[in-house]
């Protein structure tokens, strides 16, 4: 009974996490991404459980082994809201 209610608090904060519009993409390493706009595309901020805080980026199509740094640049060129 308890393994129940913990698979079902753990479904119900997942659906959270995705309502605001992140995307789990591991729940084994703890990754997110979170959709934004650079230079008028499309791209992913990337999380890791155990990073300090928000400190990368990559293309949707990219994938973790495709995050760059957040530079200068990308603070400049960053609208802060998803294309549709």
């Amino acid at each position: 009974l308890r393994r129940c209610r913990g698979a079902g608090l753990l479904r119900g904060v997942i659906e959270k996490v995705q309502e605001i519009g992140c995307l789990i993409k591991d729940l084994d390493i703890g990754l997110i991404d979170f959709p934004t706009t650079y230079r008028s595309m499309e791209v992913y901020l990337c999380w890791k459980l155990g990073e300090p805080g928000i400190q990368f980026w990559h293309g949707v199509d990219e994938g973790f082994r495709g995050r760059k740094p957040i530079d200068q640049d990308f603070i400049d060129n960053h609208t802060g809201e998803p294309s549709n």
